[in-house]
């Protein structure tokens, strides 16, 4: 950034805040350290990395993957009726162990990654505090609210939950955070520059109880410039920083603007000196930026100057908006999900180009699903359960987990009547899937303190992961 005026000055200062993720710096010390000593998990001391896109806004899981045999399709278009995609269109994709499904019609890259057994297909999943068999159950346990989410349908509660696993409470962590605790003391023990990285819009996924993500925007870090006057400027600032007034919420707020500094001129020097990237990230169809690819390609990089950044585990948050599609759901979807799947594929051959295709595991997330019932804008309104995409060279791909759910309205998965399904899978059992291949140890002891309530479900492992 270059220095111009003192409005200049001052968005340097809070650009660098952001940069460190601010929120929650002085959360507790946690006790991963101890936790991490003597880990059986093979996957303990190789490199990793976890890439979550979350689809914000509630993807619509529902036109995503779609039943194809004859039956279970003519009961999703009596249900789904103007937003039902045509059976002609639909991408065929490899007969999974739950039968048959295709694809949106705009997703031909998920298409061939699922068939060459790149990616993984997770059936109805969302948050759950226990197993919620029936909408009955659902019904009786709603008038105490005590065995379930907090705020069901809610954007913000059920982004939260989504990202912090605390479906009944309030979270000062979140789960990739707390990922991050597990391996600061040990994996990432060298390094100067944090393990988490978000491009942008990070809920309280990325901050752990010890440990603090880093924002670097999708044009790469900030970087303080100047020249001639500018200079003095520069001075200036830099002279604030290390002045010592006494107050110690202003030393703090130096010490983060000084930390934010340094990441900066870290990832830099990195990313200066990295051969360049050849994978080629899309645009839109009208020649428009791909917000996806454009923040993906940025994750690429930065994995791909892993070793100098003596990092040995690292985590990302990737946010994708616009799926709030209360209204003309057809044309968004279409663009929307052109994007997810040129995007993801290309990330994913970006990872075979660093060599890195095994190690890097990339997942969709998303607050909730949508009704299948359409409403009279055609759109669809805030569900529960979901469908979502897991991608990489580890992934037991080419197959469909959890429990794809029957697609009739007032089914016994249906709580209000209108097609919001009671999820068979819990986004715990998910992350903790995630998590076991990352490296972490499978015991409860461990999975508890990542995963709080992942011990009320029959398994914390659902296979997709090698």
């Amino acid at each position: 950034m270059l220095i111009k005026t003192r409005r200049d000055f001052l968005k340097i200062g809070l650009r660098s805040v952001s940069a460190l993720g601010a929120a929650g710096a002085l959360g507790q010390l946690g006790t991963m350290t101890a936790l991490a000593a003597g880990n059986p998990n093979p996957n303990y001391n190789s490199y990793g990395a976890l890439v979550c896109i979350f689809l914000s806004g509630g993807n619509d899981g529902n036109n995503t993957v779609v039943p194809n045999d004859a039956a279970t399709y003519n009961a999703y278009n009596a249900s789904r009726q103007s937003l039902a995609v045509p059976k002609s269109q639909l991408l065929n994709i490899a007969t999974s162990s739950q039968g048959n499904f295709g694809l949106y019609p705009k997703m031909p890259e998920m298409q061939a990654l699922y068939n060459s057994g790149k990616c993984a297909i997770l059936a109805n999943v969302g948050m759950l505090v226990v197993p919620v068999p029936d909408k009955n159950t659902y019904s009786q346990w709603a008038s105490n609210g005590s065995q379930l989410p907090v705020n069901l349908f809610s954007h913000s509660d059920q982004a939260s939950q989504w990202q912090n696993t605390a479906p009944t409470g309030i979270s000062s962590s979140g789960w990739g955070g707390r990922l991050a605790d597990y391996y600061s003391p040990t994996q990432n023990a060298g390094s100067q520059f944090p393990a988490v990285v978000t491009t942008g819009a990070c809920g309280p996924f990325c901050t752990g109880q010890s440990t603090l993500p880093t924002v670097v925007p999708f044009s790469g870090p900030v970087q303080v410039t100047g020249n001639g006057s500018d200079q003095a400027r520069i001075q200036g600032f830099n002279q604030l920083l290390t002045f010592d007034n006494g107050l110690q919420l202003v030393q703090a707020g130096n010490s983060i603007v000084n930390r934010g500094a340094t990441y900066v001129n870290l990832l830099t020097n990195q990313l200066k000196s990295a051969p360049k990237l050849n994978t080629v990230f899309p645009v839109g169809p009208d020649g428009s930026p791909n917000p996806l690819a454009d923040q993906l390609k940025m994750v690429a990089q930065i994995i791909g100057v892993h070793a100098g950044l003596s990092l040995n585990k690292q985590i990302f948050f990737v946010n994708f908006g616009g799926f709030d599609t209360h209204g003309g759901q057809a044309a968004s979807q279409d663009l929307l999900l052109l994007e997810l799947s040129q995007a993801i594929n290309a990330f994913y051959n970006a990872t075979v180009e660093l060599g890195v295709a095994n190690q890097v595991t990339t997942f969709t997330s998303s607050e909730f699903g949508r009704t299948l019932m359409v409403n009279s804008s055609g759109g669809t309104d805030h569900a529960w359960g979901s469908h979502h995409f897991i991608v990489g060279g580890a992934v037991k791909g080419g197959d469909m987990y959890g429990t794809y759910p029957a697609l009739q309205l007032n089914s016994p998965l249906d709580v209000n009547g209108r097609g919001s399904m009671i999820p068979s899978t819990a986004v715990e059992q998910y992350g903790a899937t995630l998590a076991q291949w990352f490296g972490v140890d499978p015991s409860p002891a461990v999975m508890s303190q990542i995963f709080q309530n992942v011990g009320n479900f029959p398994t914390a492992n659902l296979g997709f992961m090698g």
